[in-house]
């Protein structure tokens, strides 16, 4: 029977964050879609071609951000941050803040540019540290089971061992016992069979009986 999944788990597990992220992909390359229709007016014509090519760049670099993000280096953090940088510019030239009159426009638009990139900086930021836990917490667990697969594998050559060990121990008192059964204990003369040796220990010079 599955378990019902709280709300709160939902609404904070990788899967919600993924969504989120997925989603400000989508207004990402909406985004740049909307900046390169407005940058290829004036390299493109008909307005069909230049609504394609929009969509194809801006759903590339809206990926290609995602990937960045993902797989850039912890050294690396600036470029996250110019990137962001960058957005901010893109937003300003979309909502054309440099041809409005009103400072109040101007403030306005520069308050939901800023918003919105710093917003998705860090809902990046911690879609990344999240994606590398998860990488982490694989790699721990993938490192612990090796660990111990090697215990099981030492723990079963031991066992092995000591059954070898067992087993030679128990062939070498063998082989004393018969050594034992062949040889005379007064004179410890080495004889052919167990029957010869109980034949000359009954006539053995030093056998204590023979010496009265």
């Amino acid at each position: 029977m599955n378990r019902k999944i709280p709300l709160y788990e939902r609404l904070t597990s990788m899967d919600s964050l993924s969504y989120s992220v997925i989603s400000y992909g989508v207004f990402y390359g909406i985004k740049h879609a909307a900046f390169l229709f407005v940058l290829f007016t004036f390299l493109i014509a008909n307005d069909y071609i230049r609504i394609v090519s929009s969509l194809f760049y801006g759903y590339f670099i809206a990926k290609a951000m995602l990937d960045t993000s993902v797989n850039i280096s912890e050294k690396k953090e600036w470029v996250i941050k110019s990137i962001s940088v960058f957005d901010f510019l893109v937003l300003c030239v979309i909502t054309d803040i440099l041809n409005r009159t009103s400072i109040v426009d101007i403030i306005n638009l520069l308050i939901f540019n800023a918003f919105v990139t710093y917003l998705g900086f860090w809902l990046n930021t911690v879609f990344v540290e999240r994606v590398k836990a998860k990488q982490r917490e694989a790699l721990g667990k993938q490192e612990k089971a090796d660990v111990e697969q090697n215990i099981a594998e030492l723990k079963k050559e031991l066992a092995d061992y000591e059954q070898q060990k067992a087993a030679t121990e128990h062939e070498l008192e063998n082989i004393k016992q018969e050594i034992a059964d062949l040889t005379c204990p007064h004179c410890q003369r080495k004889l052919e069979s167990k029957k010869a040796r109980d034949a000359h220990k009954g006539r053995c010079k030093d056998n204590p009986k023979n010496q009265e």
